[in-house]
Order: structure tokens, then C-alpha cells, then sequence
């Protein structure tokens, strides 16, 4: 049988082109196959560290580094290689996992899970980033269109307030006389809604501290807890935050004065006062939550200690020269006057009787350095500075009420 010249060209060519295209197909799993994870190679005959880093696109170096052997130290064949991923040039990472049993191949395959679920808390961490960010810039133009909103609203009001003005020259009504009818009315309008419908025992209060209201005593005539809890606030320490239980028997009073004054705001001056070595008195009743400074607004200081003097156990200390009167729970019925003002030695010029076999009460605690109250109690409190501050005694800038201890 004669085969022709050209069958047997086209022959070898077939042959040829298979093997290209097998080689090919080859190479592309195998590069595949090491772009992700590590693989192992096996040395072929003939084969050489630079042929192995070309056919896997790994430097010598990361090979090296990953297998820990020398560029000038022989390989032989069968001999099996970790090569690094496409992402481990440098072949770091490859040596952590052939330290770790890589090469053995019972291991491997849990090295290979461990980097895919590493690899998956890797793509769940930038999803999440990538949440955050989004929620960020929408938060982000949450309130910038809530800014315009306002910035609006305020427009609109100015203008209902130029308005308003305009009409007010043309029926010639000043703007003062609007304003003050306005809160006039607001005033009575406050007054007369304010406390409708509410039982006694109701208390607002509010100090340096900060402030609450609510129910201080039950329908049974106990302290609420919600009431034990907003004294122990507003009474803290304005020096150092510090908080203590308040006597019941004192919010029990407080309760009451609340009654008999409608319900108004009570202004805390001082309440509790940590025990310190530079204070007046060495066993005051504020160290332990039992003495409370106060003032209310629209009520004289003298209707409040009038009222205050009819309690049982109590002390009240009446302040001329100051912004409030003083009032703890005590034993014994006990009263007095000092009219020095703050950072003054006690002047007393009364003191009242405990009752107890017609004895003189107890000498009055001198007054101890407190906050400064709310601006009305500022107006009627002397320009006078804590003892324990020479620069502010100097320039005349504090300006501080004083207190029983």
C-alpha cells in the first residue's frame, strides 16, 4: 500500500497540532490550578528549579523560600515541591503550610478548607465594610436633608415673625406689648394645665445635676423607686459627681412643700456632699443624704421656710444674705438664722429649741460652699467668693451660695 507525500503530511500535522493544543490545555489547568492555593509538583527528569518557576510563574526565589532549600542545591526526580499561590510570590506563606504537613497528602486537604473559609471571612468582612459605608454616607444625607429641613423651617419662621412685625407698626402694637402678652398667656396656660388631673406627692425638681419629675409618693404614701432614683440624680455632687440614697423622710417633706406650692419647679442648690477634710462641719447631714438646699420659683424664701418649720423632725435653716433656705431630717424639730453671707463667719441671730426638756437646739452647722444656682438665685446672692478659691476671692468672678451643713 503506497501512502502519498501529502496524506502523510497532513498526518504528522494533525499530530502535531493535538499535542500543542494538549500541552496547551495543560499548562492553562496548571496555571489555573496554583492562582489561588498552593499546589505540589513532581520533579520530573531533566527538570530545573528556573524550568519549574516559568512553567508556574513563581521566581526561583519564592520557590526556594517555600520548599527551604538553596537555588544551588540539586533537585531529583520524583521529588515533590509546594508551589506557591499566584498572590505568594515571595513564598512565605507556602513555607508556613509545608511546615504544617502540606505535602502529606492527608493533610492537605484540610490546609485547603482552612484557606477557603479563611478566604470566605475575608470576602464577608469587605461585604460588611462595604454595608457600613454605604449606611454611613446615607446617614450622612439623612442629615444633611434634615439640616435643609430646618434651615427652611427657620426661614419661614423669620418671615411669619417679619410679618407679624410689619402688621404690628401699621396697628401700632409694639413688639414688646406682643411678647409680653404672649407669655402671659403662655404663663397661664402652663399654670392652669400643668398639674390638672394630677394627684399630691407629684414633684419636679432640677439642679446642676440635671432634673426629674414625677410621682415621689404612692397611692400607699411610700417613696417610688422611680423617685429614689431621680433624687439620687439631681441631688449628686457637683463637685465630683458623686451619688448617694436620699433619706426617705427628706423627699417625703420635699413631696409635700411640692403640694402646698402648686406643683412648681424646685431648684436644688446643693444636695449630697462627699466627706472632704476642708468642710465646715465634720459630721454634716449632707455627707449622708439627709439635707437639701433649695429654692422655688415665684416663692419667697420666707413663705418657704414658714411652711418648712411645721414639720416634726426637721431642721430649717432660714439665709437672709443667700438664694435659698436649708432642710434635713433629723430627729428633733430644730431652726435658725445666719445672716452671713457667703464665706462669712455664721451670724445667728436665732435659734430654735428642740423641744427635747426645753434644752437650746444644737449649734447650726456653718455653711459649706455650693454651686451657683439658677439666675434668680444669682440675683439675690452677695458678690462674695468660695474661701477655698484666693483668685476668684480677688477678682470678685464666683459667685457662690453657701449652705447648712
Amino acid at each position: 500500500m503506497r501512502v502519498s507525500s501529502r496524506s502523510l503530511f497532513a498526518a504528522v500535522f494533525a499530530w502535531f497540532l493535538s499535542v500543542c493544543l494538549l500541552c496547551l490545555a495543560t499548562g492553562t489547568a496548571h496555571a489555573e490550578s496554583n492562582s489561588k492555593h498552593p499546589i505540589v509538583h513532581r520533579v520530573q527528569a531533566g527538570q530545573t528549579l528556573g524550568m519549574i518557576s516559568h512553567r508556574w510563574h513563581i521566581p526561583v526565589s519564592g520557590l526556594c523560600t517555600a520548599n527551604g532549600i538553596s537555588r544551588k542545591r540539586p533537585i531529583h526526580p520524583g521529588q515533590e515541591l509546594i508551589v506557591p499561590a499566584r498572590d505568594d510570590q515571595d513564598g512565605k506563606q507556602a513555607a508556613k503550610l509545608r511546615r504544617r504537613g502540606f505535602l502529606d497528602d492527608e493533610t492537605r486537604p484540610k490546609l485547603l478548607d482552612e484557606l477557603e473559609q479563611a478566604e470566605k471571612a475575608e470576602r464577608a468582612k469587605a461585604q460588611r465594610a462595604k454595608k457600613a459605608e454605604r449606611a454611613k454616607a446615607q446617614r450622612a444625607k439623612k442629615a444633611e436633608r434634615a439640616k435643609a429641613q430646618r434651615a427652611e423651617k427657620a426661614e419661614r419662621a423669620k418671615q411669619r415673625r417679619s410679618k407679624l412685625a410689619r402688621k404690628d407698626r401699621r396697628s401700632g402694637k409694639t413688639q414688646r406689648s406682643r411678647a409680653s402678652s404672649s407669655s402671659r398667656a403662655k404663663a397661664t396656660r402652663g399654670k392652669s394645665t400643668r398639674h390638672h388631673g394630677k394627684r399630691s406627692g407629684y414633684v419636679r425638681i432640677k439642679g446642676l445635676m440635671g432634673s426629674w419629675e414625677g410621682y415621689a409618693i404612692d397611692r400607699k404614701g411610700n417613696v417610688t423607686s422611680a423617685a429614689k432614683r431621680g433624687f439620687r440624680k439631681v441631688l449628686r455632687s457637683w463637685r465630683t459627681g458623686a451619688a448617694s440614697d436620699i433619706e426617705p423622710r427628706l423627699i417625703h417633706m420635699v413631696a409635700d412643700v411640692s403640694d402646698h406650692f402648686g406643683g412648681k419647679q424646685i431648684l436644688v442648690v446643693s444636695g449630697y456632699r462627699p466627706v472632704r477634710k476642708t468642710q465646715f462641719t465634720p459630721h454634716s447631714r449632707h455627707n449622708f443624704g439627709q439635707a437639701m438646699d433649695f429654692h422655688i420659683q415665684g416663692v419667697s424664701n420666707e413663705e418657704l421656710r414658714d411652711y418648712a418649720r411645721k414639720f416634726s423632725k426637721a431642721g430649717v435653716g432660714y439665709y437672709p444674705n443667700s438664694s435659698f433656705i436649708h432642710l434635713d431630717a433629723r430627729e428633733y424639730r430644730t431652726y435658725w438664722i445666719d445672716y452671713s453671707g457667703p464665706g462669712e463667719r455664721p451670724r445667728y441671730a436665732h435659734q430654735g429649741y428642740t423641744g427635747r426638756k426645753g434644752k437650746a437646739d444644737e449649734q447650726p452647722e456653718k455653711q459649706e460652699p455650693t454651686p451657683p444656682s439658677e439666675p434668680e438665685a444669682s440675683k439675690a446672692d452677695t458678690q462674695k467668693s468660695d474661701p477655698e478659691k484666693p483668685e476668684a476671692q480677688k477678682s470678685g468672678e464666683a459667685k457662690v451660695a453657701r449652705s447648712d451643713g
